[in-house]
């Protein structure tokens, strides 16, 4: 597969495909919508549609998750965590932010920092977790409420408008991939 930003040597793909089958979040859970994707299908949609990582970091472990969790009160849909473990492999934009301090700062701010310092606004809604900073105030957030659990949302700053994106995270990812073109 042509890579847009040159190309990579072989055993770099071969160690980021390690890296991804030796996720251990992965469980095959559905999402809202019933829907389930696959690792092998994000993974492909990832490398066809950004480039390999200059300096790929290790995927947030089980650990990171569980502490993650906690701190919310709230488990991280299955999709949304294969997806952030799996993007510390490509050179993903909009910044994805990052599940643990252990991942280092390539990756950008952590999100429970992010979701601190939103929450000191009262415009935003406290139950929902941004994981993606698309810039300019503007974020992708999954929900903290059990009755949404799967469905993702985009916060636009400038109009203080909150959208679900229709189709569970298979059309996130879509609105996800046309933002990052």
């Amino acid at each position: 597969m042509a890579c847009p930003h040159g190309a990579l040597p072989e055993f770099r793909w071969t160690l980021a495909r390690r890296r991804l089958r030796n996720i251990s979040c992965w469980r095959g859970d559905t999402t809202r919508s019933g829907n389930v994707i696959g690792r092998d299908k994000l993974v492909a949609i990832l490398e066809r549609h950004f480039g390999p990582a200059d300096f790929p970091c290790e995927p947030p472990v089980n650990q990171d998750w569980e502490e993650l969790e906690r701190a919310l009160g709230c488990s991280v849909p299955a999709e949304l965590k294969l997806f952030l473990a799996a993007s510390v492999n490509f050179d993903v934009w909009p910044e994805v932010l990052r599940v643990s301090s252990r991942q280092g700062d390539r990756l950008g701010s952590l999100i429970l920092d992010v979701y601190h310092q939103e929450c000191s606004d009262p415009s935003w809604r406290r139950e929902m977790v941004p994981f993606i900073a698309h810039g300019d105030g503007d974020f992708s957030c999954f929900s903290t409420n059990p009755s949404l659990h799967g469905s993702l949302f985009v916060f636009h700053h400038e109009t203080l408008h909150w959208r679900e994106i229709e189709g569970g995270f298979e059309g996130w990812l879509q609105y996800f991939i046309n933002l990052s073109a």
